[in-house]
């Protein structure tokens, strides 16, 4: 006679309220969203136990929005490329029916869950890149929750002053939003918090010190004194308190909330990341300004852009940099103290006619690039998550392997009532602001520049000294521009996923992806004298090592030292010693706290001075000349309002429809019917 224990029947915890949320999980529609909620299910059953000592949420829906991000994935990233390849051989049947194809497909399987694994037992490489991703996504999110659980304090008094008005202290969080941010560490992304009182919170899996050392709020104000305070000042705050004891109607930078954290046990630069105050955008309070706001808010561009330059910060795209409120604000400044670009000020602030010995770029050139990236909108590009997609029961391919303009890019973009409501930004066509906005107060701009530098450089010895405390902190490297590191690793993904999805050997086929891939900064290894080979070499296998569990390669350098950091945390290569200075290898020539240190000393002198600002007003004001003016009909300006979501459309006239009626099959797969539940 056979036993059967009376544990098969209980249900632990993490069971149950794995199965509480599943019924709330979003997939995708029809039978291919079934295929997933095995996986989905396994992954919320062991993020169930950390997550449920901050989940705050009626029946664990923020459990539920992790799965429908998991459930997103997996559908956009695998399962879709394997149906494309099943549908396709041996012969191309995508004109027919999805619906159809996907149930002709299931008719051989017990069920669309046991389908999938069928799927991922007959590709061993897509059951690996499948079962890595299922690894990260829940190692990710049991850390978070333990992170959120043992700082919730911490959190509650730093961000005190940004919580809804009337609402008391957050216990735990109602929602989690999993970012499509670059995948680094492991596959961990960039996630907005909210918490139960309200309370909305970016954490970012990173560390943050060097942003809140540039950019965040201390908590002191501008009017206190100036030494005996600057210890407890980020940059821009010792800067807006130099701008304020030169006049104390001054308008001021804002500066952003963080809370650098650590995981306890930790040492070293392990276990770092933050939180950072999350910025509204979007709305008609964001972005719509009357006159006197949208000249304030050019002042401050201007005044930002000298900082930043000073800081010698790049990569000031969309997302890193955004207007909320109407003010400018920097929301991710870790490509700081960049060697090139403060090369580039240094030679600017001395004479403004050599050329970058780095990049062969005139200085004026990276002024002026920079002011393209920071103020230009609706050129913002993302890769695609999927090849495929199903639209009107057919298997497309709509855009292929290639990038896109990202459309609905409002971060940036400013509508100033009275003034040419129908002349503005169309993100869609990649334009760029209309003159008659930012061309139109190139004065203020001009003017935040000049009161930052002249302000700078009247008090250099209390910048120098903030600058200086920066030592030890960490900032970004790229060995290979981000761009190209995407598009590595979208091949990758093509090559080891779509092109052979039934290869067995992956390490063997990214390895080799990759170093053919990375040849834009490895043809000329072999040419390099040898301690310059072994850098490159060392760093390229790092790089392949992050390719390989499907993240964007991230490197450090620490300020004051000669290492680049693997992840932010392990030193890898030492910096060579002794480098020619046309070595297209040449790493970092120098400390580049003490190169932008020696930048200031640089203002001492009131040639320098004029000249910069001469430089800047220049550049600002041939960028502002060479933008497109596009001109739009009303109808065509009515039809782009409602792109940009209902709220703003209104604020322009044009007619909003807000129809919660979903459109016939397109209603998402839930988990909610006992006929599914039971399958699980």
């Amino acid at each position: 006679m056979a036993f059967i224990s009376l544990s098969q029947f209980v249900q632990t915890a993490p069971e149950l309220m794995a199965r509480a949320a599943l019924r709330h999980v979003e997939f995708a529609p029809g039978r291919r969203g079934e295929m997933l909620m095995s996986k989905v299910l396994g992954a919320l059953q062991q993020i169930a136990p950390e997550f449920d000592a901050v989940d705050r949420s009626q029946d664990h829906r923020a459990l539920a929005q992790l799965g429908t991000e998991l459930a997103r994935r997996l559908d956009q990233k695998f399962l879709l490329t394997a149906l494309a390849h099943q549908f396709t051989r041996p012969v191309d049947r995508t004109a027919q029916s999805f619906s159809s194809l996907m149930n002709e497909y299931l008719r051989g399987h017990r069920s669309p869950m046991a389908a999938f694994q069928a799927m991922l037992d007959e590709h061993p490489a897509m059951n690996r890149a499948v079962t890595t991703e299922i690894r990260q996504f829940v190692r990710n999110m049991r850390q978070l929750a333990r992170r959120v659980k043992a700082d919730i304090d911490l959190i509650n008094r730093d961000f005190a002053a940004l919580r809804p008005p009337g609402m008391g202290r957050a216990t735990g969080l109602l929602g989690v939003r999993v970012t499509s941010s670059d995948p680094h560490h492991g596959g961990n992304r960039v996630c907005i918090l909210t918490f139960d009182n309200g309370l909305r919170v970016v954490y970012k899996p990173r560390d943050v010190r060097i942003d809140a050392s540039l950019v965040g709020h201390r908590g002191t104000a501008p009017d206190q004194p100036a030494l005996a305070r600057d210890a407890g000042r980020s940059l821009l705050e010792v800067a807006n308190s130099l701008l304020y004891a030169n006049d104390a109607q001054a308008v001021l930078m804002p500066a952003l909330q963080f809370l650098p954290r650590q995981d306890a046990g930790a040492v070293g630069e392990q276990g770092r990341y933050g939180y950072v105050q999350c910025l509204s955008m979007g709305r008609e309070s964001d972005h719509v300004l009357d006159v006197t706001q949208a000249r304030h808010l050019h002042r401050q561009l201007g005044q930002l852009t000298a900082l930043m330059l000073l800081a010698g910060v790049r990569d000031l795209h969309q997302t890193n940099a955004m207007i909320s409120g109407g003010q400018p604000c920097m929301t991710d400044v870790e490509m700081a103290f960049d060697p090139d670009l403060l090369d580039a000020v240094g030679q600017e602030f001395q004479e403004g006619s050599k050329v970058c010995s780095a990049r062969g770029m005139a200085p004026q050139a990276i002024l002026r690039s920079q002011l393209d990236r920071l103020w230009s909108c609706g050129t913002e590009y993302v890769r695609q998550d999927t090849l495929f997609a199903v639209e009107n029961d057919r298997l497309v391919k709509p855009h292929g392997n290639r990038l896109h303009v990202l459309e609905g890019v409002v971060e940036n973009l400013v509508l100033v009532q009275g003034v040419g409501s129908n002349r503005h930004l169309n993100p869609e066509r990649g334009q760029k602001p209309p003159p008659n906005v930012h061309g139109r107060y190139a004065d203020q701009v001009e003017h935040g520049f000049r009161e930052m530098i002249l302000a700078v450089a009247a008090n250099l010895p209390r910048v120098r000294a903030c600058i200086e405390n920066m030592a030890g902190l960490h900032v970004r490297y790229h060995p290979v521009a981000t761009g190209e590191q995407l598009r590595i690793l979208q091949r990758v993904n093509l090559e080891t996923l779509h092109a052979h999805p039934w290869m067995a050997d992956t390490d063997h086929q990214i390895s080799v992806s990759c170093r053919a891939n990375i040849a834009v900064k490895r043809h000329q290894v072999s040419q390099r004298p040898p301690h310059l080979q072994v850098p490159i070499e060392v760093t390229e296998q790092a790089m392949i090592e992050d390719l390989q569990r499907g993240d964007v390669p991230y490197f450090t350098r620490q300020l004051g030292d000669d290492a680049v950091y693997h992840n932010g945390t392990t030193p890898i290569v030492v910096r060579p010693m002794a480098v020619d200075a046309v070595e297209e290898f040449s790493f970092f020539a120098c400390d580049p706290v003490q190169q932008a240190v020696s930048n200031l000393q640089l203002l001492e002198d009131p040639g320098n001075l004029d000249h910069v600002c001469e430089v800047f007003a220049g550049a600002y004001r041939d960028y502002v000349a060479g933008l497109p003016v596009p001109v739009m009909s009303e109808a065509e300006m009515r039809a782009y309002a409602q792109k940009i979501g209902p709220r703003m459309a209104r604020q322009l006239g044009a007619p909003t429809t807000c129809s919660r009626t979903p459109r016939r099959g397109s209603r998402s797969t839930r988990a909610g019917s006992p006929a599914l539940a039971n399958q699980i």
